[in-house]
């Protein structure tokens, strides 16, 4: 792992507790050894990425980002551009509603596709 991981991990590990169990940190790990997943490091900020194929085309989702919320948002620019040469048609991120009522998002188009509920059996 990156030495910037070992400063950034607890972000992500902040974000996967509001995720449903389903993935642990070493999960994370793993996938990012396999290079199934990939690591956007900032300053006091992570992103972890994934790509994910459909029969009309591929997005690059974000599927954990934690820190401070500024970088995070600076950092979609770089996020998009590689989803671009990827030749991705979207970019997308799950979050906790609060997240769709933010204005960095909408300032850069980001709109609500689907909601995902759930319930634990």
């Amino acid at each position: 792992m990156p030495k910037e991981w070992l400063h950034l991990r607890h972000h992500i590990e902040a974000a996967l507790e509001h995720d449903l169990g389903l993935t642990t940190i070493e999960d994370v790990e793993q996938a990012l050894a396999d290079r199934r997943m990939l690591f956007w490091p900032g300053d006091n900020s992570a992103v972890v990425t994934e790509l994910t194929h459909y029969p009309h085309g591929q997005i690059l989702h974000v599927f954990l980002a934690g820190g401070n919320k500024e970088e995070l948002y600076n950092m979609l620019d770089s996020i998009e551009e590689f989803a671009r040469t990827l030749d991705c048609t979207h970019v997308t991120l799950a979050g906790r509603l609060g997240w769709m009522r933010e204005q960095p998002l909408k300032d850069r188009n980001y709109k609500t596709a689907h909601v995902v509920m759930a319930k634990e059996l």
